[in-house]
């Protein structure tokens, strides 16, 4: 039996795996260095799962498989396997506490297409065991994993993604509302503390997050990458700045390429002042919506809908007025405002004076027309 593990470090997922030791194995460690696991998997059944399970060339990429350190929990001078059918039945009885300790296993870099696969294999191992395949099982840190890699790509196809500059280097950050935040911190709180055991992985307690964002980030770079924006982005003249960051946008590399690290900076500063309203208004309790009301008397000679700016996210939506905003915390009324605002540029009839602040905005049978196939779609 093969038990699969996963990790993320360096913007990279590194398969490590555990199985029952060879029979001239010894049990116990010796001295203070960090030697091999005896439960390690090696290059080469690491390299021949991920080929039988992405049905890619993994197992002639063995050879990249590499040696890293991992802090695993350690009994009796010998690591405890995630499951306790892999210790040999001639071994003895682990005596003492259960203490961390840096033992070697090998880790296999994925590809995205691998990456993918797998997440997705791991997604219907629904049996007690987690069996990926005959022979081969995928550990609780694997599939939580695969759980925050599936959400990320739902937020992706949702296209509920902002650009955004880190230092000098482009990135697509996910607008996660407040339901959005509590799945992500559910799905945090069930990963265990094995996905950041490899050294590099950094802190257990952010590590769920760090992964989810780089999650988003590729996935939509792999989506919207193709051979001559790559090209472009990494040969390719620019005019301006904000030029140099929309092709970073669309290749493998979110390196910036421009001569000014400072004008990098300012138009970082102006992205996210850009940028804040469309991630406050994600992460508020209420958000702005329209009502169309049918004419009090469709049988008129000129029939009046009435066009109103309702809160939604209550019990029930209420008319956007001086009155339904008074009770509100000062970040949803400033939101409210602003994506009023913002709706008003691209829909001239809220710019109408027919009141008052909160007042319905009469519209004949031609404008509710307009408004339902031409603007609708553009106020969501």
């Amino acid at each position: 039996m093969l038990v699969l593990h996963g990790s993320w470090t360096g913007g990279r997922c590194l398969l490590w795996g555990e199985t029952m030791p060879a029979p001239d194995a010894a049990p116990a460690r010796e001295g203070g260095k960090a030697r091999r696991s005896p439960f390690d998997a090696g290059k080469w059944n690491l390299g021949a799962a991920v080929a039988a399970l992405a049905h890619s060339s993994a197992k002639a990429r063995a050879r990249h498989a590499r040696r890293v350190s991992a802090t695993l929990p350690t009994a009796g001078g010998a690591p405890v396997p995630s499951r306790a059918g892999l210790v040999p039945l001639d071994w003895p009885e682990p005596a003492g506490r259960v203490r961390p300790a840096k033992w070697e296993v090998t880790a296999l870099p994925l590809s995205y297409p691998e990456l993918a696969t797998i997440f997705s294999v791991c997604a219907r191992a629904d049996d007690p065991f987690a069996r990926l395949s005959p022979g081969i099982a995928a550990g609780r840190d694997l599939l939580a994993l695969a759980d925050i890699w599936r959400f990320a790509g739902a937020v992706a196809a949702r296209q509920t993604v902002v650009p955004a500059i880190l230092g000098t280097r482009s990135r697509w950050v996910a607008a996660l509302d407040r339901a959005d935040e509590l799945r992500l911190a559910n799905m945090a709180a069930a990963v265990p503390p094995a996905v950041a055991c490899l050294d590099g992985a950094g802190p257990a307690e952010t590590f769920s997050r760090r992964f989810f964002d780089d999650a988003v980030d590729l996935i939509v770079r792999e989506a919207v990458t193709t051979t001559l924006t790559r090209l472009h982005a990494a040969r390719g003249s620019f005019a301006d700045v904000h030029s140099a960051w929309l092709a970073s946008l669309r290749s493998h590399n979110a390196e910036i390429r421009w001569k000014s690290p400072e004008e990098i900076a300012e138009f970082a500063a102006f992205l996210d002042e850009w940028r804040n309203p469309v991630a406050a208004a994600a992460a508020g309790a209420v958000r702005l919506g329209f009502r169309v009301t049918d004419p009090v008397n469709p049988k008129a000679e000129t029939p009046i809908w009435r066009l109103a700016p309702v809160i939604v996210g209550g019990p029930r939506a209420l008319v956007l007025s001086e009155r339904t905003l008074a009770p509100l915390p000062c970040r949803d009324r400033e939101n409210l405002l602003v994506a009023l605002g913002q709706a008003s540029m691209l829909c001239p009839h809220l710019a109408k004076d027919t009141g008052g602040f909160g007042s319905a905005i009469p519209l004949d049978a031609s404008e509710v027309g307009i408004f339902l196939r031409e603007t609708a779609p553009l106020l969501r």
